[in-house]
């Protein structure tokens, strides 16, 4: 069946229960607050981070990390990182003090992969009205194995600014933009420039690292405009014991003012919200 999702979350009935309903201890979704700003964080599936609010609007369908192993035994194709351990260490801190969680750390760690990844995210939300907010991440990947290993980190992002108008590119060496007047979504992965891209429409690449097949990111840097998705992918080789560490930025805003979109939603501009099967 499908089911109609719309953007405006905040003012749906089941996603304040969300928020103000104390979570379960485990495998819950995690909440993260700050300022203008809040986030969902789901650890034990590949819904990964899937809602993203600024000023009561969602811009995300899902960010969220696969990986593979190469030889000697390993994977062979990607899998989502949460399918590494299926009680990961997950803690979450209110680090602002404003009472709020803005802070999650994850921790998923698989011998017989030889793997441990860890998860940062850090939210930095903006004074109401002002229409922008911050996520800063970075993510530890450790061969735990006793042999050098391979790996693969891929970075896949579908971001809902609109109803499939979207146009999505990467500026190399390290920058992704996606935009529909007035939204604007930016991610810029700090160190290291990943080793390769793919912008693609919905659901191409999320099938791709679905599949039972190794995947290679295609190149395309766009711009691309429809239904666009995108993924990055890190490539290394690490000695027993070595980490590489991934370090990015993302910045949500919109122009004009809330309290303008607001107006233009009711002139029409709620049509263009995109809707999509959960």
């Amino acid at each position: 069946m499908v089911t109609l999702r719309l953007r405006l979350l905040m003012g749906l009935g089941t996603v304040l229960a969300t928020m103000f309903t104390v979570q379960p201890a485990a495998a819950a979704p995690v909440l993260l607050e700050n300022g203008n700003s809040w986030a969902r964080v789901d650890p034990y599936s590949q819904n990964g981070h899937d809602i993203w609010v600024v000023d009561g609007w969602n811009f995300l369908m899902k960010e969220w990390f696969w990986y593979r192993v190469d030889g000697a035994g390993g994977l062979g194709h990607e899998a989502s990182v949460d399918t590494l351990d299926t009680s990961p260490v997950v803690l979450a801190v209110d680090t602002s003090g404003d009472g709020g969680d803005d802070n999650l750390r994850l921790k998923y760690r698989n011998a017989d992969q030889g793997l441990a990844v860890e998860i940062n995210y850090n939210l930095v939300g903006a004074p109401a009205g002002s229409g922008r907010t911050d996520l800063a991440e970075t993510v530890a990947v450790t061969n735990i194995s006793n042999a050098p290993r391979t790996f693969h980190l891929f970075l896949y992002a579908d971001y809902l600014l609109s109803a499939g108008f979207d146009t999505a590119v990467v500026k190399w060496p390290n920058t992704v933009d996606q935009w529909f007047a007035p939204y604007h979504a930016c991610e810029v992965a700090v160190v290291p420039v990943p080793t390769r891209c793919e912008v693609g429409l919905v659901p191409s690449t999320l099938d791709a690292l679905n599949d039972s097949l190794p995947t290679t990111l295609n190149g395309n840097a766009g711009p691309l405009t429809g239904d666009v998705a995108w993924g990055l992918e890190w490539e290394f080789m690490l000695r027993p014991g070595e980490s590489y560490l991934i370090s990015e930025n993302r910045l949500l805003t919109m122009v004009p003012e809330p309290a303008t979109l607001s107006l233009l939603a009711l002139g029409g501009l709620a049509i263009l919200r995109r809707k999509r099967p959960l």
